[in-house]
């Protein structure tokens, strides 16, 4: 550890804390030229180990493990693609989709993830995606049939390795205001989960 003269204004143990730092104290013996003595009182800072923060989002415990890794195995078939991907990002209508994906040329993807039959069955919520997409799919598992989804989208089958485009999905072009409003929302919330990574006490909540 070093010991460091501490600019003026620092001495708070309020200010201390935020900064991660302990007030230090004391007496120094010096030892001037010729052989003469002296002291000086010192007051600095002493720097406590800080741990860097481990660079990882918190995993979404809203899902299960099978809709995680399909999400991860579309991710990384997207981003072949070269495309970048958010997830859970809630959209002009108060709908949160699982996967907004976004280009160079601002297209905009959405994919519905679907773990289960009975979870396609019970949510209806994917029809309002439409809306706010140039292209809409939906990833599942090879366990799932492909018959069960609706005709007029993408089908992208996934584990959590990586995912192939089973089905292309019709293209729908966005209105300029929509898709300025996506792109808005999509680098916002991108911006805060980077930002949460370097300081997750200075972005409670976010993506969560």
């Amino acid at each position: 550890m070093a010991i460091v003269v501490a600019p003026s204004g620092t001495h708070g143990s309020r200010a201390s804390r935020r900064l991660g730092v302990r007030i230090v104290s004391g007496r120094v013996r010096f030892w001037g030229l010729r052989g003469f003595c002296f002291f000086a009182t010192v007051r600095g800072i002493m720097h406590s180990p800080v741990r860097p923060p481990e660079l990882a989002l918190r995993p979404d415990r809203r899902q299960s493990d099978t809709a995680l890794a399909i999400a991860r195995g579309t991710t990384r078939f997207l981003r072949s693609l070269d495309f970048s991907c958010v997830s859970e990002l809630t959209l002009p209508s108060g709908r949160r989709a699982d996967l907004v994906a976004m280009n160079a040329r601002g297209e905009i993807w959405i994919v519905e993830i679907k773990s289960s039959v009975e979870d396609l069955r019970a949510d209806q919520k994917w029809q309002d995606y439409r809306m706010h997409c140039d292209r809409l799919f939906f990833a599942f598992t090879q366990d799932m049939p492909c018959e069960l989804f609706p005709p007029d989208t993408g089908l992208i089958v996934a584990d959590a390795y990586g995912a192939y485009l089973h089905c292309e999905a019709p293209e729908h072009r966005l209105p300029a205001a929509t898709r300025k409003s996506m792109i808005i929302g999509f680098g916002l919330l991108a911006a805060q989960r980077i930002g949460r990574l370097a300081d997750p006490q200075g972005y409670p909540g976010i993506g969560e």
